[in-house]
C-alpha cells in the first residue's frame, strides 16, 4: 500500500505498470472488446496528458463527464485487480482514489487551463514560454497601456515562473508571505491570527485578493452549511487544518454609538490559492457536515 503523500504521479506510476505487465489487454467479462478498447483509450490519455480534461473527452464521445469519470474508475479498478500481486503492496484502490483528483492540480495542467483562459497572465506566459524573462514580457505588454502588475506577478508566481521580488513595504511583504506556497499551516495560522482589519480589508479587494471567504467558496461548490452553526463551522475548520488548509477568522465589530464596539458577525476567510485544496475536500466536507446533523438529531430524539 502506497503511505506517500497523494501525488499524480503515482497514478501513472500505475498506469505504467498496467501497460508494461501487459493486463491492459485482458477485457473484463461480458465487455465487447471495442467498447474495452475504448475505455482503455481514455485511460492511458487521461493518465498520461495531464492538460486533457474528462469533459474534453466527453464532448468528443459525445457523453457527459460523469460518465467519462464512471468509465475512469470502472477501467482502473478492473486492470487494479488483475495486477500481478507483487504489486498489491505498491498500489491499492485508496491511493489511486486519492492521487487521481491531484491530476487537476499538477503545474501542467494549471498552465494550459490559465492560457485557454486567456488575457494579460496567458499573454505574459506565451512570451516568457519562449525564453524571455518577466521584466522583457511585460515591455512588450506595456508598450502602449498601463497595468495592474501585482495580480500578474502574483499569479505567475503560483504557476512557478520566475518573477523578480520588487521594492515593497511592510503589508506588501506580509501579503507575500501569506501568498508564498511554501508556507506552513502554522506559520499561516500565526499570520491569521495578527491579521487586522484594514489588513483583511486591503487583502481581500478586487478580482484577485490575496484573501476570500470561506463561506462563499464552499458553497459555490454545492455544501451547505448555516453561518449561524458556530459549533459546526468550529470543528470543520479544525479538520481542514489538519489536512493543511487554514481558515482564518476576524471579528466584525462595528463602533456604537456610545462609542462601544458590539461583536457582530466573525468573517471566515482563506487564501484564494487553497481554492482547489478546498474543492478536493468537497466531500470530506458534504459527510462531516452530514455527520454533525446526524449526532445532533440523535441527541434531541
Amino acid at each position: 500500500m502506497v503511505e506517500q503523500k497523494p501525488s499524480f504521479d503515482i497514478y501513472k506510476a500505475f498506469a505504467t505498470t498496467v501497460f508494461e505487465t501487459g493486463v491492459h489487454e485482458n477485457k473484463p467479462p461480458r465487455m465487447a472488446k471495442k467498447a474495452w478498447e475504448e475505455h482503455i483509450n481514455e485511460f492511458a490519455v487521461l493518465a498520461f496528458n495531464e492538460e486533457v480534461r474528462m469533459s474534453d473527452i466527453g464532448v468528443s464521445q459525445g457523453i457527459t463527464t460523469q460518465a467519462v469519470q464512471c468509465r475512469r474508475v470502472r477501467t482502473q479498478n478492473h486492470l487494479l485487480g488483475i495486477l500481478p500481486e507483487e504489486y498489491d503492496s505498491v498500489f491499492s484502490q485508496e491511493a489511486l482514489v486519492n492521487s487521481f483528483p491531484t491530476r487537476t492540480n499538477t503545474l501542467t495542467n494549471r498552465r494550459v487551463l490559465n492560457r485557454r483562459q486567456g488575457g494579460v497572465v496567458s499573454a505574459v506566459m506565451e512570451i516568457m514560454d519562449k525564453g524571455a524573462t518577466y521584466e522583457e514580457a511585460m515591455t512588450v505588454l506595456t508598450n502602449d497601456k498601463e497595468l495592474r502588475v501585482s495580480g500578474i506577478r502574483r499569479r505567475l508566481r503560483e504557476l512557478e515562473y520566475t518573477v523578480p521580488e520588487t521594492n515593497i513595504g511592510r503589508l506588501g511583504k506580509r501579503r507575500a508571505l501569506i501568498e508564498n506556497p511554501s508556507t506552513t499551516s502554522e506559520e499561516l495560522k500565526k499570520y491569521f491570527s495578527e491579521m487586522s482589519i484594514s489588513c483583511f480589508n486591503n487583502f481581500s479587494k478586487g478580482e484577485n485578493s490575496t484573501l476570500v471567504s470561506f463561506f462563499r467558496t464552499f458553497q459555490s461548490f454545492g455544501v451547505k452549511v448555516n453561518p449561524r452553526a458556530k459549533e459546526e463551522i468550529r470543528l470543520l475548520e479544525e479538520k481542514l487544518f489538519e489536512k493543511g488548509i487554514v481558515i482564518g477568522q476576524l471579528p466584525f465589530m462595528p463602533k456604537q454609538p456610545d462609542g462601544t464596539y458590539k461583536h457582530f458577525a466573525t468573517y471566515h476567510y482563506h487564501r484564494r490559492i487553497d481554492v482547489p485544496k478546498i474543492e478536493e475536500q468537497k466531500d470530506f466536507m458534504m459527510l462531516f457536515l452530514n455527520g454533525l446533523k446526524s449526532m445532533h438529531s440523535e441527541d434531541s430524539t
